[in-house]
């Protein structure tokens, strides 16, 4: 598996698994708070994310880039919220009504799982709770997943042999 296609993979999983199918949520200027969701008996947490602008892509001079992250670019973002944590398997069962996962424990990551699933999920889950829920633009997850620090290094170069 090349660097890339593993650095997709990652991607897939986090913006489908990771961020939740819950992955974010709009928020109106002002009203930016974290908060708790029971849906079914199930609770989960939305964190509340500062927008704000950071560095994306990389730079020209950046030999281990693939072409496809050039450039190097500034995002700005709005506020926004986003699951505290991956889209268990009690939520998803909650919402779903069934659990698809080969490892089971209410409290894992909800797995084998298509995006397609993940946007039945999201429209179940805004119909139950009266809220908009979306996936994460790749662009709000990297900022999120940054947290604190904006800085442009953010992966191991050496991705593929440090697993």
């Amino acid at each position: 598996m090349t660097m890339r296609n593993l650095l997709f993979v990652l991607a897939v999983l986090s913006l489908i698994i990771k961020p939740m199918c819950v992955g974010a949520k709009n928020v109106e200027s002002g009203t930016i708070g974290n908060e708790t969701i029971t849906v079914n008996g199930v609770s989960f947490k939305m964190i509340a994310i500062e927008g704000g602008s950071f560095m994306m892509g990389s730079s020209e001079d950046d030999k281990e880039a693939y072409p496809e992250e050039k450039p190097l670019h500034e995002v700005r973002l709005s506020s926004f919220a986003m699951g505290e944590t991956e889209v268990t398997q009690a939520l998803w069962e909650a919402v779903m009504g069934s659990n698809p996962s080969n490892h089971i424990g209410s409290d894992f990551p909800v797995e084998q799982i298509t995006r397609d699933d993940c946007e039945i999920f999201l429209k179940k889950l805004n119909a139950l709770t009266g809220k908009t829920f979306r996936l994460p633009t790749e662009a709000e997850w990297e900022y999120a997943a940054r947290g604190t620090s904006r800085s442009e290094e953010r992966f191991s170069r050496n991705a593929e042999t440090d697993l």
